[in-house]
């Protein structure tokens, strides 16, 4: 008899984009998840004003609520890139701000450069923040502290290479499934579906960029 490999591979890796907005979405899905591996938006993406304190105090609430989709044992990820707003915004300070006082601690601080050492952008850094933070998972990571963003799924969007050394280091510690709460495209749930992650959940306030992420993923 035929057998629909699709079909089988869908239902046994199960994945999930729901269009929903991410941070209320997030207050019904506490400690759901063994991992998470997001890029939180700028406020610009999402319509909002260009404010400096509303861009920080947006980036603290979507960080505070990423991170207690986590269960103890598991991993948050966050992937950022920094912005220059009346001054600059370091991302990294905030997140890691708000994860201390959650009781995480920061298993890492990695670099991934979007250019060539020596290019300045007068509008936006050249590199992004890599950061890994657990409450009581294994603290052994064992892949590159400075790498080279490489392919991307589409503008703007997140370094799959930086997502496969992620993942892979979620699986060598055998987790098994992922969240990614400010989805867009789906770059992480791309290479978590490729590297066979059982279960992954993309969530966007975009309708566009829900639609974009099933094309993406192959997926009703």
């Amino acid at each position: 008899h035929y057998i629909d490999l699709d079909f089988f591979l869908n239902i046994y890796y199960m994945f999930q984009i729901i269009n929903e907005d991410s941070l209320k979405w997030m207050d019904n899905h506490k400690k759901e998840f063994s991992s998470v591996i997001t890029s939180i938006p700028d406020m610009d993406e999402l319509g909002f004003a260009k404010k400096k304190l509303k861009k920080i105090k947006f980036l603290r609430e979507a960080t505070n609520k990423t991170l207690q989709l986590v269960k103890e044992t598991g991993y948050c990820i966050f992937i950022q890139t920094d912005r220059k707003c009346n001054g600059y915004i370091d991302k990294s300070y905030y997140i890691i701000d708000e994860a201390f006082k959650l009781n995480y601690e920061l298993l890492c601080h990695k670099l991934i450069l979007k250019t060539a050492v020596g290019v300045n952008n007068l509008y936006k850094p050249t590199y992004s923040h890599l950061l890994i933070f657990s409450q009581k998972g294994n603290k052994r990571i064992n892949f590159c502290d400075v790498m080279f963003e490489g392919d991307i799924l589409y503008k703007n969007g997140t370094s799959l290479y930086a997502i496969e050394k992620c993942i892979d280091f979620l699986k060598y510690h055998l987790i098994k499934d992922i969240c990614d709460p400010f989805v867009g495209q789906g770059s992480v749930l791309k290479i978590a579906k490729q590297k066979c992650l059982e279960k992954g959940v993309g969530v966007d306030i975009d309708s566009k960029q829900v639609e974009l992420t099933k094309k993406n993923l192959e997926i009703e």
